[in-house]
C-alpha cells in the first residue's frame, strides 16, 4: 500500500477539511462540553463543525456552525487545540480543526433546531456518547491545554 505525502494546504482537493468548536461551559466549576446529533443519525454524538467556505476565515466558519448547528454563541479561542486526520476511500484524507468555544449564550431556536438535538454534559459522559475516535481525542486534548491554561493563571 502506497502512501502519498500529506498536503500542508487544507485547501487541496485531496483534503475534506472540516473546521469546528468544542464548546465548553463551566457548571458550578464543573468543566461540561456541549454535544449535538448529527442530522442523519440522532444517536451518533459531536461537535458542531462545517466545511472550508472561500470567504471565511477557518475560526469563522467553526463560528458560524456553532450557531447554526446548536445555537451557541460564545468566545471561539484564538488557537486551535485540536487537529486530526483520517483516511476516506479513494485517497482522499479528512482533516478535522477544532477550536475551543467558551459559550456565552445558549439560543433558545436556531436554524438546524428541527434537525438536531443538543446537550450540555460532563466530560466522562461525553467521552461515552461521542462514538468517533478521533472526536474523543480533540476533546481530551482541548481538555488538558484547558487545565494547563488554568493552572498556569
Amino acid at each position: 500500500m502506497k502512501y502519498t505525502k500529506q498536503p500542508k494546504d487544507s485547501r487541496s482537493p485531496l483534503v475534506d477539511a472540516q473546521f469546528g468548536v468544542v464548546p465548553f461551559v463551566f457548571d458550578r466549576n464543573e468543566l461540561k462540553v456541549v454535544l449535538i446529533t448529527s442530522r442523519s443519525n440522532k444517536k451518533k454524538w459531536l461537535f458542531p463543525k462545517g466545511h472550508d467556505e472561500p470567504h471565511l476565515s477557518h475560526k469563522e466558519v467553526a463560528r458560524t456552525e456553532a450557531y447554526e448547528e446548536a445555537g451557541l454563541l460564545g468566545i471561539v479561542g484564538a488557537k486551535r487545540h485540536a487537529k486530526s486526520f483520517s483516511r476516506l476511500t479513494g485517497g482522499r484524507q479528512r482533516q478535522l480543526q477544532f477550536y475551543p468555544m467558551e459559550v456565552t449564550m445558549l439560543l433558545r431556536s436556531w436554524p438546524e433546531q428541527a434537525q438536531r438535538q443538543r446537550c450540555i454534559v460532563s466530560i466522562p459522559k461525553a467521552l461515552q456518547l461521542v462514538q468517533c475516535r478521533h472526536l474523543k481525542q480533540i476533546l481530551l486534548r482541548m481538555v488538558n491545554q484547558l487545565h494547563t491554561q488554568e493552572q498556569a493563571s
